[in-house]
């Protein structure tokens, strides 16, 4: 005689296992300076529907852990941001000798974005939402502050970085980072043209 799993119980399985499977993050990063928001032009990729646009610097986790990703830190920083090598540790320490209230792997992964797409240390400062994208991705968006670098305009994934006035965004922004931009603008209060 076969044995017949009741649905109910095949339904909480299921649901253990996706409660398992990790969830994709992806960090935003707003860095706003004197009424100008930084963006980067990414290049699009021709094996997704992604096209090129403008956007908030940032990236996904990628399943790297908080040991890899210092190492990435560590060696991206005389490369991408300049900083000269007897300088790197004094800005790992810079870097990393921060209290928040950001989850760790976010941290890391907004500074080594930050520096990759931008060229500049970008260290995230504040966590000011969450979007759920999907039942397994989450978008995190932080505010950002910048302790030093060289803005560069051109990596693998984007082609120019600029700074924006908040009150003239580029065109070609994509729809949903200009939403996270206005949402920021609106929990750190400011407005166009103001702070």
């Amino acid at each position: 005689m076969p044995i017949v799993v009741p649905p109910s119980l095949l339904l909480s399985t299921s649901r253990r296992m996706e409660k398992l499977k990790p969830k994709a993050i992806t960090v935003r990063l707003v860095v706003i300076e004197d009424d100008q928001v930084l963006l980067v032009h990414e290049k699009g990729d021709q094996f997704s529907s992604k096209p090129a646009g403008w956007g908030l610097p940032g990236g996904g986790l990628d399943g790297k852990n908080a040991e890899e990703l210092v190492m990435s830190i560590r060696r991206f920083l005389p490369i991408q941001s300049r900083v000269p090598p007897e300088q790197v540790e004094a800005m790992m320490f810079t870097i990393l000798d921060f209290t928040t209230d950001i989850a760790l792997d976010v941290f890391l992964v907004g500074v080594k974005e930050g520096i990759e797409e931008t060229g500049l240390v970008i260290r995230p400062e504040k966590k000011l939402f969450e979007i759920q994208n999907s039942p397994e991705h989450t978008i995190v968006v932080v505010r950002g502050n910048i302790l030093g670098g060289t803005l560069s305009t051109r990596n693998t994934e984007t082609d120019d970085c600029r700074w924006f006035s908040l009150e003239t965004l580029p065109q070609g922004l994509y729809v949903s980072h200009e939403r996270m931009i206005r949402r920021t603008m609106n929990i750190l209060s400011l407005s166009s043209g103001t702070k």
